[in-house]
């Protein structure tokens, strides 16, 4: 209670303080992108009670950010509070995808989440189902710097028995965290070293983006093949984006998009036209509807044919609350297709439910056409929190949970876990779909240190199938979620 209490003092005195600085202290826009930024990296690793609000945190993210950089213009602190209010606070833990046959689902692949101390990813693994167990496929590495802004992005495949180095992606930043270089390399096991492939260098304009220039590595050097220009409006929208392109004689103009905003700043249109040599004609063009909360719920896409708008898809979006519950794609071009994507959550905001379907014709003698399923995709979220000093007493958390030992096991292992007050504590099992598999604690406990087991059953006693497994702890004011692995 006295940290909720101390929050709420924290972001009110400091919210205070910087509209009443008024406009004496006006940001550029290096001040404003250094506030976003560390806002965005506050309200990422802040621990705070569960009854917290998204509102109250992004509140207490940039009020921190604002003391920090000792910046009081209320105009950048009122956009960076906006910026940290659309962050979502669940992260996957594993997403798992399925093909349909038939009748029934079956297995096709699955992502598991790693993440470091600062709640961003650093670890990806893909697998694949063979038809009777997973083995695994790929595995991305992703390395940060003290900002949170991803340095170095390497990628492994899974051969005989060991990963091996495939690619990986090198980036260098601006003093604003803007990108500057993005350099894509690949292993050579000859040398048994990284070698260049291509890169992307970016300018930017202030903190707007000027220009984008793609490079290969060729015979020992970097040689340019294109180049994106960016243009805005008055309102600091992108405008156009026009590509060029080195077909042997020097950039030339390819493409360019431009596009088209309403009064609410919603874009509602985006035009494609290509360069013939002596003027831009038109070649394609995206058309967009939004309903009164400014979402979007219907895509037109039009194709130019012989000075004529013909139109070839749309896109249909539906909406429960603020989440999107049905896709709808029609292709109409070479023929009427019809795919659509539905969304299911649960109450918990523990899985998400996305499947994928086609509308089929003549596929039964009593009906003429039909939705048939051609994938699913299942992604278990978990909330989280990791820790910030925001009083001036040494910060401890609430509890510690340990990752569980032996790892992998079969069929039992340990998890211990300490707590530092007197808690409501619950440990309970999941399997990679987010269902609930079996609890191991639930109820009060003391101060102490503290060890449970779980021998692999689940709440009615049957031995579950090997795989991946997470085990949550859930106390008073705090949620943490680790990966464990059954083998047998």
């Amino acid at each position: 209670m006295r940290r909720a209490i101390l929050v709420s003092i924290c972001a009110a005195l400091m919210m205070v303080t910087a509209i009443d600085a008024g406009t004496a202290n006006a940001n550029d826009a290096q001040q404003q992108s250094q506030l976003e930024q560390r806002t965005l990296f506050y309200q990422r690793t802040l621990t705070l009670p569960m009854e917290t609000t998204l509102s109250q945190r992004a509140l207490l993210a940039v009020s921190l950010a604002a003391s920090e950089l000792q910046m009081h213009d209320p105009q950048a602190f009122d956009n960076a509070y906006r910026a940290a209010v659309s962050i979502d606070n669940y992260r996957s833990l594993s997403d798992t995808t399925w093909v349909w046959a038939t009748d029934h689902w079956e297995y096709l692949s699955r992502t598991s989440y790693s993440y470091n101390g600062q709640a961003f990813p650093s670890e990806v693994l893909g697998e694949q189902w063979n038809g009777s167990q997973w083995v695994n496929s790929s595995l991305t590495m992703i390395q940060y710097d003290g900002n949170g802004q991803q340095t170095v992005i390497i990628v492994q495949s899974w051969s005989s028995g060991a990963w091996e180095n495939q690619g990986r992606t090198l980036f260098e930043y601006d003093v604003n965290g803007n990108e500057l270089v993005m350099t894509t390399q690949i292993w050579d096991d000859g040398s048994q070293d990284w070698v260049n492939v291509s890169r992307t260098r970016t300018e930017y304009d202030g903190m707007l983006l000027e220009s984008s220039t793609s490079e290969i590595w060729d015979s020992g050097a970097w040689r340019i093949t294109g180049k994106s220009l960016y243009e805005y409006n008055q309102n600091d929208q992108l405008a156009s984006v026009t590509n060029q392109f080195d077909l042997g004689s020097g950039l030339e103009d390819a493409n360019r998009n431009v596009y088209t905003y309403d009064a609410d700043g919603n874009r509602i249109q985006s035009l494609t036209e290509q360069w013939n040599g002596s003027s831009w004609t038109p070649s394609s063009r995206i058309s967009y509807t939004y309903d009164a909360q400014d979402r979007e719920i219907i895509s037109t896409t039009e194709s130019y044919f012989g000075g004529f708008w013909q139109p070839s898809s749309s896109d249909t979006t539906k909406y429960d609350g603020d989440r999107i519950v049905e896709e709808v794609h029609v292709a109409i071009l070479f023929g009427v297709q019809l795919t659509r994507t539905l969304y299911e959550y649960d109450d918990v905001n523990m899985t998400e439910t996305t499947t994928n379907q086609t509308w089929v014709t003549t596929l039964r003698a009593d009906a003429t056409a039909d939705w048939v399923n051609t994938q699913q995709m299942i992604t278990v979220f978990e909330e989280f929190a990791t820790a910030v000093q925001i009083e001036s007493e040494p910060w401890s958390p609430y509890y510690e949970l340990g990752q569980n030992f032996p790892n992998p096991f079969n069929p039992t292992t340990v998890i211990h876990y300490s707590l530092h007050r007197s808690t409501d504590v619950q440990i309970s099992v999941y399997n990679v779909l987010g269902q609930h598999v079996v609890t191991l604690e639930d109820g009060r406990q003391e101060p102490g240190v503290y060890e449970t087991r779980w021998n692999g059953t689940d709440a009615s006693g049957r031995a579950v199938p090997s795989g991946v497994y997470f085990y949550r702890m859930k106390t008073d004011s705090q949620i943490e979620t680790r990966k464990m692995l059954l083998l047998k």
